[in-house]
């Protein structure tokens, strides 16, 4: 569900080509519902598991939250044990964001980016 990303990526042989190398598109645009198991806070959850199995510690488990921050298209959480901030990854491409004046924004590669230049 929701808005996903049509990539198309070219590779010239010849000088002569003409226009952009990569072309995007808005696609699959399906309503969500209000429970998405690719939630920012459904990342940040799992953050704890994933550094306690790197560092192979029995810790106390932390709760992890997501922060916002002006890179609308990556995952930042915080720590409320220690106030530590970690950036995990990019949400995936077609995720909405918001640019002011602006009614539809997506993710691509990490990135905001206005609707109407795909």
């Amino acid at each position: 569900c929701g808005d996903g990303i049509s990539s198309q990526l070219r590779r010239c042989l010849d000088v002569r080509c003409v226009g952009p190398n990569r072309r995007q598109r808005v696609c699959n645009m399906q309503q969500c519902s209000n429970i998405s198991i690719h939630t920012k806070e459904t990342r940040c959850s799992k953050l704890d598991i994933l550094l306690n199995n790197q560092n192979n510690h029995n810790l106390l488990p932390e709760k992890w939250i997501p922060v916002k921050t002006s890179h609308q298209c990556i995952v930042v959480c915080r720590s409320l044990k220690t106030g530590k901030e970690e950036e995990l990854e990019k949400v995936a491409d077609g995720t909405a964001c918001f640019i002011e004046g602006y009614n539809k924004s997506v993710c691509v590669n990490g990135i905001c980016q206005v609707e109407k230049f795909f």
